[in-house]
């Protein structure tokens, strides 16, 4: 045994600090730890399990699980970590996290939830426009009404024009 005996546990009690039975410990963990892991005599209840190798299996045990490619997922992206697809994974996640963020901060705001203030904001200028044309005439109302158009233009070619995320 090492000099610090604390690190060394029965196997119940490293079953325990890794949250499963004695049982599941024996069955699942044990066969897959080197024989440095053990001290004592095997079957016998002065066997003593590393703590550290066994914890460290089960971080690689729960990785591996995590990594698991899941129902629906594309094998490809799950390659190895230089892929191309998972280097595409990886900043697709990225630039979703960025939109999220903006969007939480108020910065971003989509497309859809716009529109509708724009078709408000609009209407209610082009009925000014109806009072303006009724009270002068029509020159003024055909003026109001051209600048009304362009911003309109305007307002769609740039969300046309623009990257999704970006107006």
């Amino acid at each position: 045994m090492a000099a610090d005996d604390a690190l060394w546990l029965t196997r119940k009690d490293a079953a325990k600090l890794i949250g499963i039975s004695a049982a599941h410990f024996d069955n699942a963990i044990r066969p897959n730890l080197s024989p440095e892991s053990f001290s004592g005599k095997s079957g016998h209840a002065s066997l003593r399990v590393y703590a550290p190798a066994v914890v460290e299996y089960r971080i690689k045990q729960k990785v591996a699980e995590v990594a698991k490619p899941q129902d629906g997922d594309d094998a490809m992206l799950y390659a190895g970590s230089d892929s191309p697809n998972l280097e595409r994974l990886r900043e697709w996640k990225a630039n979703h996290a960025e939109l999220d963020f903006k969007k939480a901060k108020g910065e971003l705001v989509a497309r859809s939830e716009i529109e509708p203030i724009h078709v408000k904001l609009f209407g209610a200028i082009r009925r000014a426009v109806e009072i303006v044309q009724k009270r002068y005439g029509n020159d003024p109302a055909q003026i109001i009404n051209e600048a009304v158009t362009d911003v309109q233009s305007q307002l769609k070619r740039m969300v046309e024009d623009s990257e999704p995320g970006r107006v």
